[in-house]
C-alpha cells in the first residue's frame, strides 16, 4: 500500500488547507445533495423509535460522498493543482 506518511506539523498544514476548501466545498454540493435525498429516508418498522433521522438517510449516502469529491475535482472546486489521484488515507507520525 501506498500511504502517505505526515508529521505533525504537515498535517497540521494539511488540515488548515482542506478546513479552507469547506468554504466553496459546502455551497457547490448542498444543492445536489439536497435534491439526491429527496424522498430517500430509510422505511423503518414500526417498533424502532429511536433511530436518529441523519442514519436514516445511509443507504442513499452510499459512496455518494466520494462521488461529490470526484466531481468537485472535475470542476476544479477542490484539488485544482492536483495532478494525481488523491490518496484514501494518510498516516500522521509524531517523532
Amino acid at each position: 500500500m501506498d500511504i502517505p506518511i505526515l508529521r505533525q506539523e504537515e498535517y497540521a498544514l494539511l488540515k488548515q488547507m482542506t478546513t479552507g476548501v469547506k468554504e466553496c466545498f459546502i455551497p457547490a454540493v448542498l444543492p445536489p445533495l439536497s435534491e439526491h435525498l429527496k424522498n430517500t429516508k430509510a422505511k423503518l418498522p414500526a417498533h424502532l423509535k429511536s433511530v436518529p433521522e441523519q442514519k436514516q438517510f445511509l443507504t442513499a449516502m452510499n459512496c455518494l460522498h466520494m462521488a461529490m469529491v470526484n466531481r468537485a475535482t472535475q470542476e476544479k472546486l477542490i484539488f485544482a493543482e492536483m495532478t494525481d489521484p488523491c490518496p484514501p488515507m494518510i498516516l500522521i507520525v509524531e517523532k
